[in-house]
């Protein structure tokens, strides 16, 4: 058969085109009749090649494609496969003969729209108004889910930054606020969400439950959402990341609508685009044919289902019955008017008319009408199809549209959408608020509030927006129409239409001024608190640590994670009773504060002192919510304060052994120069001489016990020169021997290269021995003694927590025992005078006092360490000298002779004894002797006698008139006169030093007869070589 392509030219009311699949020119002509008796004007191409049927329906658009179902060379099945391998959806009608019923309804299962047997062509036009609505529909179905696509993706920018169900979580997914008018439908309450994971919520411990891993991916900077369901409601959740001043995400923010009833009509509209499947497949739209008369003639399955009659219920009625009352006056009168004149009253095609259900309930329909003719009468022949979930569709969105106006005239942020050329096509009434423009002002506009600096940038952000970026939480200034300038939050994406094509930017501004304001607030309260020079801790109600300021990890050494959601009680040391911490806890838990002194342990075991101050916090509920604690280190100053106590107190009882040692030397003098006079006043062998000697033996020991006291009071006279310190250590060892004993061992670790210090080597050695004493008697079961020798240099934390130590170089000596050890209460008291652990009579309690009078009288300290059962360690300073080196140890003077003379001596003294003594003593020596009871009266006395004076005798410490002054006095009558001044301070060396000339010595108290008479003597002679003047030189000697 020839292909032909056959174009009817007709005045119908509707034009289509279509693809004929038949060899049979015959039954090609009664298919075009028959539709261009129902009213169709159809443009059709003709083939019978399955190759030239593929390139047709590749290359052309059809409206329908009517095929015979067996043609010569390929099967009707054969091109409705082409159609499908196309991809297009053009309506495929099998027009046939042959067919069975069963292989026709096989052939619409696998898509083919309808079929029609060829003799009963008048149903064509009926087939062919099906397909055609059944394609209509699907592209409406489609329009639709555009429509409801694009209605999402606005509503979810725009609901990410609206006032609605929201809560934020933190970093550890616990619930940190929640508002929203929705919370009663979504199952929740404040008490059961906040402050709890989602996990707890949720009551899962699965982290990849729904909920929980949407908000795991916005703590990471992804959008994420998720379904909530409650109660059967549905809630759309969106979750946004939260971010930090540097964009870091420090948390989400979630937002859930209930969607319930978009939910429903979702399921209703997937319902009914299953149903009209099933209709496209199996013909489900109701198709009635009624006569002129009204009468139903054919009705198929599918109008059970709409209407509830059953086909062979509903054949015979009339088929108003599915019709309201007021539906049935028009459909009988356009019947008629139709019949009678062949005009319509309406449209028949689409047209939207109300049923009338078997239950009496209204239906909303969609109805197309065909009209045929047979015998003369005429046939309609309607394709019914409920429409009423497409009206609720179309019902809910319309309010959803509605609801989003609403949304956005109501919003407190502002809601600025534009389209491609940078224009603002909304401005809405939070926008007005914001910026102060009007809509009116500003649409139709570019954006009227950025400032000239940032258009640039701006507008490169926009660029990138319209290519698809999202640009979250960005925060920037904007201007306001009065200049001023305003923090805000922007928030922009692309807006998209139903095809996903970009057609403008969506930006949501909230103000964040008054956040930032907080937040500058806040930051300057936490900078404040970190860079506090004082430890602040803050714990909770429980005394659980929340926080710890840098200035406490420095006081304690923990670092923040040490301590944080720890109890505070790892503070706590052994220095405090639990009733301490009992009154403690009492007071700040009746919401008083708590200002004291404690000891606390440090990270390394170090115990500290304290200045604590501990206020309690109170919530909005009055109830106490935390407690805030401000240490103030005051380790280093009870240190020093110590230090200066236990000073102060060697000071006054320095001054108080001072006194003793002074009057102590004077009577003592007294009674050995009385007794040493005696002696020489008995025959040998009396029993008198015996008791005098016992006299002076007893009165030796007083004053070596006064000479001690003295050394503690540092008044004793010392006679210091620079030396090496190991020298006078060699010495006490070599003394030591049987004395320590065989069951203590020696060791010694002498510097090979000390520094030279000024020091009287008799005083260092007896520091050496008593020390090494003490460490004896300390271990009666044997055990070590150690002697060490070396040089530092102390820094100036080291003074910081040592009064007595100065920034200088220093030599230090070091004796350490592994003997009992004392404990820090005895420490406090063993450099005392008489204070001794030894049993009565064993000691005299004045080893440690000496030792520590000699220390002080070189400039240098002491410090002890000692542990009960640890043994003890004193470390003596001594300030290293100016000098270079050492000097050499002078040769100890020739024992001189007791001689007197004739000579005329002032002596003036305030005791009573010590001056009848010097009289006796210097009378039986033969001199001639003047007395004076004070400074005063040696003056007049002197005057009175000044060129019959030879030596003057002068105690420095005397009423009315100092020793030294008083010499000063006589110097200047006559400056050669020599003087001895007695004393028995080393305090008065400054005084008498103003007065030492050449011809001035000192006689240290307390004296014996002969060492007076031979110091008188020596001071006598050698003003006398003085005044002898030198042998002229003898003359050379001429060979």
């Amino acid at each position: 058969m020839a292909k032909a392509t056959t174009k009817t030219a007709s005045m119908r009311t509707r034009p289509i085109r279509a693809l004929i699949i038949e060899h049979s020119d015959p039954d090609v002509k009664l298919c075009l009749r028959e539709l261009e008796r129902a009213g169709y004007a159809v443009a059709a191409d003709v083939v019978d090649d399955l190759p030239l049927c593929a390139e047709k329906i590749r290359n052309n658009s059809y409206d329908v494609i009517l095929a015979d179902y067996n043609l010569k060379t390929f099967t009707g099945m054969d091109a409705f496969h082409e159609l499908v391998k196309s991809g297009k959806e053009t309506p495929f009608i099998l027009v046939t003969g042959t067919i069975g019923e069963e292989a026709a309804v096989d052939c619409i299962k696998l898509g083919v729209s309808d079929y029609v047997i060829k003799d009963r062509l008048a149903r064509l036009p009926v087939a062919v108004a099906r397909a055609l609505e059944t394609r209509a529909l699907a592209e409406q179905q489609e329009q639709t889910a555009r429509s409801l696509w694009t209605r999402d993706a606005t509503l979810g920018l725009l609901f990410a930054q609206l006032p609605a169900v929201v809560w934020t979580t933190g970093a550890d997914l616990k619930v940190q606020s929640l508002n929203g008018m929705g919370l009663p439908r979504m199952g929740w309450t404040p008490e059961q969400v906040l402050g709890h994971s989602l996990l707890e919520i949720y009551k899962t411990e699965d982290r990849d439950f729904p909920a929980v891993a949407a908000h795991r991916r916005a703590l990471v900077g992804q959008s994420a959402a998720y379904e909530h369901v409650c109660s059967g409601r549905f809630f759309s959740v969106r979750i946004e990341p939260l971010r930090d001043p540097l964009g870091n995400s420090s948390g989400c923010i979630s937002l859930a609508l209930d969607v319930t009833e978009s939910r429903k009509a979702q399921e209703a509209l997937q319902e009914s685009e299953e149903r009209y499947r099933v209709v496209a497949e199996t013909a489900s739209d109701a198709i009635i044919s009624i006569d002129e008369q009204s009468r139903v003639l054919f009705a198929n399955q599918a109008v059970e289902k709409i209407f509830g009659y059953a086909p062979s219920e509903l054949c015979g009625q009339d088929v108003t019955v599915l019709m309201p009352d007021y539906l049935q006056v028009v459909h009988r009168a356009a019947i008629r008017e139709y019949v009678e004149t062949g005009e319509r009253h309406v449209t028949w095609e689409g047209v939207q008319l109300l049923g009338v259900h078997k239950s009496g309930r209204e239906i909303p329909l969609e109805v197309s009408f065909g009209e045929s003719h047979s015998g003369g009468n005429h046939t309609f022949t309607g394709i019914l199809r409920d429409i009423t979930e497409r009206k609720i569709a179309e019902r809910q969105l319309q309010e959803t549209n509605q609801t989003l106006q609403a949304l956005i005239a109501s919003s407190p942020v502002a809601i600025i959408p534009t389209d491609c050329d940078r224009n603002v096509t909304l401005w809405n009434p939070g926008a007005e608020q914001l910026y102060g423009w009007t809509s009116e002002e500003v649409v139709g506009r570019p954006y009227p509030m950025i400032p000239a600096a940032r258009r640039e940038d701006v507008s490169n952000s926009l660029d990138r927006i319209l290519h698809g970026l999202v640009i979250s939480g960005a925060e920037v200034q904007h201007l306001r129409k009065d200049g001023s300038i305003v923090e805000v939050s922007v928030c922009a994406g692309p807006l998209r239409n139903a095809t996903g094509e970009i057609t403008g930017v969506m930006t949501v501004v909230t103000d964040i001024t008054q956040r930032k304001q907080s937040e500058a607030k806040m930051l300057r309260l936490t900078t404040a608190v970190e860079q506090s020079a004082e430890s602040v801790i803050i714990c909770d109600a429980a005394g659980i640590i929340q926080y710890v300021n840098p200035a406490f990890t420095t006081m304690t050494g923990y670092t923040r994670e040490d301590v944080i959601g720890q109890s505070s009680r790892l503070l706590r040391s052994d220095k405090h009773g639990s009733e301490f911490y009992q009154q403690l806890l009492e007071t700040i838990r009746k919401g008083d504060t708590w200002r004291g002194e404690i000891i606390n342990r440090c990270k390394d075991g170090r115990r500290i002192v304290a200045e604590l101050v501990i206020t309690p916090v109170r919530g909005e509920k009055v109830e106490i919510i935390e407690f805030i604690g401000i240490h103030n280190d005051v380790t280093e100053r009870r240190a020093l304060e110590r230090q200066l106590v236990q000073a102060q107190k060697q000071e006054a009882i320095g001054q108080l052994a001072g006194g003793i040692a002074h009057d102590f030397n004077n009577v003592l003098g007294a009674i050995l120069g009385m007794a040493e006079l005696g002696m020489t006043e008995v025959p040998e062998g009396s029993k008198i001489l015996e008791r005098l000697e016992k006299i002076r033996h007893h009165a030796g020991r007083a004053a070596a016990l006064t000479r001690q006291l003295a050394t503690f009071a540092r008044r004793q006279v010392i006679e210091p020169r620079d030396i090496n310190l190991n020298d006078p250590v060699k010495e006490v060892i070599s003394l030591l021997g049987e004395t320590l004993g065989t069951d203590i061992e020696l060791h010694t670790a002498l510097g090979s290269d000390l520094s030279v210090t000024r020091a009287d080597p008799g005083q260092v050695e007896q520091i050496i021995l008593n020390l090494c004493l003490n460490a004896r008697d300390a271990m009666p079961q044997g055990g070590r003694l150690s002697i060490e020798t070396d040089s530092v240099c102390l820094d100036e934390e080291y003074c910081r927590l040592h009064a007595s130590a100065r920034a200088v170089p220093y030599v230090r000596l070091t004796v350490t025992d592994t003997g009992t050890g004392m404990d820090p209460k005895t420490v406090e008291h063993i450099f005392e005078p008489f204070f001794t652990t030894k049993d009565p009579g064993v000691g005299t309690g004045l080893g440690l006092a000496t030792v520590y009078g000699i220390v002080k009288q070189h400039d240098g300290f002491l410090q002890v360490y000692s542990e009960p059962g640890e043994g003890t360690i004193f470390r003596i300073y001594f300030p290293v000298s100016t000098s270079a080196a050492p000097a050499a140890a002078a040769a100890a003077p020739p024992e001189l002779a007791v001689r007197g003379g004739h000579e005329t001596i002032l002596v003036a003294d305030d005791h009573d004894g010590m001056r009848d003594l010097l009289a006796e003593s210097l009378h039986a020596l033969g001199y001639r002797v003047l007395l004076a009871m004070d400074g005063e009266e040696a003056v007049q006395e002197f005057t009175a006698h000044r060129d019959e004076i030879d030596l003057a005798i002068l105690d420095v410490v005397m009423p009315k008139l100092r020793g030294p002054d008083a010499y000063r006095q006589m110097a200047a009558l006559r400056p050669e006169l020599p003087v001895i001044f007695c004393t028995g301070y080393s305090s008065d060396g400054p005084q008498i030093a103003s007065a030492i000339s050449e011809i001035a010595t000192i006689l240290q108290k307390p004296y014996t007869a002969k060492s007076l008479a031979q110091q008188v003597r020596k001071t006598l002679d050698s003003v006398s070589r003085r005044l002898i003047p030198p042998a002229p030189a003898p003359p050379p000697v001429r060979h």
